[in-house]
């Protein structure tokens, strides 16, 4: 792997106001040879609520089916460091945290090495993925298209987490008369359960 460095320091003098602006630049190019490994399947960002379980996903596979000098070796990581001793890690390379806690949120990294019989390193690509904690609980009941006419009464319905929400009520009094409207549900505010 090849590391190029270049400072670029650009000035621009205002004719007006005598203001002058200096950037510096730092341009950094890795090159390296063609890649033997290619991605399957990436982790992925992703934001659940706390309690969840969640699988991350990685799978990785040689571009070169007739190399048997090295095989793929998978390590994980949490936030640069060792994951959680309860997390786990499944026989086709995914990682799986159970019950998602505050702890849990943060980066895992799947990296994925070609390794030598001998233990020696020829390369080694990783992805990274995000896991955040999602404010809205999942959806029991999901949101749905409503169809009105002028004077329909509309109820929109949408469930999440473990209360019952509080149901509103629309009626479309300024459409001209006949005419159909399309109503898409957006969530837009969190829903307070009624008493």
């Amino acid at each position: 792997m090849t590391r190029h460095e270049a400072v670029f320091v650009m000035s621009a003098l205002f004719p007006r106001g005598g203001h002058q602006i200096r950037l510096a630049l730092l341009l950094i190019c890795i090159t390296s040879a063609h890649s033997l490994i290619e991605w399957v399947v990436k982790p992925e960002n992703t934001s659940l609520p706390l309690g969840q379980d969640v699988v991350f996903s990685c799978l990785a596979k040689s571009a070169d089916a007739s190399d048997t000098s090295a095989s793929l070796a998978y390590r994980w990581s949490f936030d640069g460091g060792k994951v959680q001793d309860r997390v786990s890690r499944f026989s086709n390379n995914s990682l799986f945290v159970p019950g998602l806690t505050e702890a849990d949120l943060g980066v895992y990294t799947c990296e994925v090495s070609r390794v030598t019989v001998n233990g020696n390193v020829l390369e080694s690509v990783s992805a990274s993925a995000l896991l955040i904690k999602s404010y809205l609980e999942p959806f029991i009941i999901q949101p749905s298209s409503v169809f009105a006419s002028l004077g329909d009464t509309v109820v929109l319905t949408c469930v999440t987490g473990k209360s019952s929400p509080r149901i509103k009520t629309a009626t479309c009094s300024r459409l001209p008369p006949r005419l159909s409207v399309r109503l898409p549900l957006r969530l837009t505010k969190t829903v307070t359960p009624g008493p």
